[in-house]
Parts: C-alpha cells; structure tokens; sequence
C-alpha cells in the first residue's frame, strides 16, 4: 500500500512473515513492488526527483539554502532582511511596476538612488497591494490619508487665505517687478529711468532718449559744434532749435542742425543784423 496518504509507509499484507513460512513468488513481488513504489515518491537526494505536488513543511524551516541569484531560484532569509539598496548595482533590463511595503512603522523607508530609477518605479500602499500612480522625479502626490504632516519646508506664498490676489502693504521695488512707488505720476518718472530736471537735461524713455539744453552763442553766417551733456549711446536721430536770444525787428534769421553724432552736432545761423543768437534745442535719440 506505499505510503497512507500522511506519509507513514506500512507493508503490504503478508507481512511480516513468520519464521519457516516457505517463500513465495506472489509475496516476494507483491512486497518489492510495494516498496519500490514507496522509494520513487521518495525525493533522492542527489536532485533526481522532481517534486510533483507542494511539500508541507509541519511548521519547520529549510536549512542550508544556497542564496537565490536567478528568476524561480528561492531566496535566503538573509536576502530579505537586508536587501541591498536600489541603484547600488547596476539593474539588468526591466521595469518595477509595483511595490507592496509589508515594513513595520519606524524602519528606513525604501530610497530610490537615480531618475531612471524613478520613471518606471510604482508606488503601492503601506497595507494593501492596490496600484497608484507612478513615482516621477518632483512629482505630485496622491490625496494622503488623515492624520499629521510635518518635516517639511514651505516657501513664502504671497497670497491670503482666500485664494484671491492679495493687495500690497507697501511699495514694490522695481527690481520686484513693481514701480517703488504709490501713484501713476511717479511711477512713470521711476521707470523711465535716470533724469535730470532744469534748463538743460536728460530722461530716458525705455530705449529712447531725450537731451535738451541751450547752445553758446552763434555769430551770423558762422557753424559752431554743441557738445551734449550727456550723449546717446547709439545714434542721435533729430535736434530742434528754438532762437532764445531777441534779434532786431524786421531782421531775418535762418537756421539749421546739421552733422548729428552720438556726442554732439552743428549750429549754422544766419541773420540779416550780423547778430550773436542763442538757441534751445531738443535732441532725441537712443
């Protein structure tokens, strides 16, 4: 009968013989047989036999076990009490798909090493093998689960608790992207950059540039240079004249800019009373 079904292997009848029974054919074949039977479910210990059906252990541990190093290899107690970190050694080809964290509360978490890591990397929860989004390198989170968070770094947010925009206590420099002051007026004057004020002077306008002052004294039929104060940087592009001295009456005048560079440019006055004549003049370049 081999083995009972529990393992406990018994003969088959007619058996045990007896002291000066002859020996028969019938016996001798039926309990070789047997036995033969029971020895081929027996696992040989040179990995002959194939294991056909699970092997229940009866609450003891296999021993000796060489360390797993393949796919369908079994693992070593060792191997999951301290795997080695991932990103430590180089992966051979694949792709994580899911991860189910089994550890106690407490114990380092898993660190993932490289962002090629990461990209095919997915999370799974703490006490279920459910699926969720894969891990990305400054990725979003899910919706957590109640409870506290702490050990993190928030910045400044300038906004107010009700998601609207939030009005300003103050100035906002212009290096913030604001104007450094509190009216239209001066904010112009602010952004357009440095000025001077008076009977000559300057302003920038963006890339524009505006110079005006007043020229030294011409003699009729003569050309005199007017070096600006200031200057353009790239070219100064019109000059207008204003006579700012009173000439006779019934006299003529004439006059023109000429010459125009980013320094200065050319006076030439005539006038019919052989006068001396001051001009204004406004200059715009960039």
């Amino acid at each position: 009968m081999a083995r009972n079904g529990t393992g406990t292997y018994s003969l088959v009848a007619g058996n045990p013989v007896v002291t000066g029974t002859a020996i028969s054919s019938t016996w001798a074949n039926n309990t070789l047989t047997d036995i033969a039977t029971a020895l081929t479910q027996s696992i040989s210990q040179d990995g002959q036999t194939p294991v056909t059906a699970n092997l229940p252990m009866g609450g003891f541990k296999l021993t000796g076990l060489a360390a797993g190093s393949t796919a369908g290899d079994s693992v070593r107690y060792e191997q999951f009490a301290s795997p080695p970190a991932i990103g430590s050694t180089t992966p051979t080809t694949g792709a994580f798909t899911q991860i189910t964290s089994t550890v106690a509360t407490g114990t380092a978490p898993m660190v993932v090493a490289s962002t090629t890591e990461v990209a095919n990397l997915h999370a799974a929860t703490a006490t279920a093998a459910t699926t969720s989004a894969a891990v990305t390198n400054g990725g979003a989170l899910n919706t957590p689960a109640s409870g506290n968070l702490a050990n993190c770094t928030f910045p400044t947010l300038n906004q107010n608790t009700t998601g609207t925009s939030a009005g300003l206590s103050t100035t906002l420099a212009i290096a913030s992207g604001g104007t450094g002051t509190t009216t239209a007026a001066l904010a112009f004057i602010a952004l357009a950059g440095s000025q001077t004020t008076g009977v000559s002077g300057n302003i920038n306008l963006g890339a524009i540039k505006i110079e005006w002052g007043v020229t030294g004294s011409i003699v009729t039929n003569t050309t005199s240079t007017v070096i600006f104060s200031v200057g353009f940087p790239t070219a100064c592009n019109h000059v207008f004249l204003t006579p700012s001295t009173l000439i006779n009456n019934n006299q003529a005048i004439g006059f023109s800019a000429t010459s125009l560079t980013t320094t200065d440019f050319a006076v030439k006055q005539y006038s019919t009373d052989a006068s001396s004549v001051t001009f204004r003049y406004l200059a715009i370049g960039y």
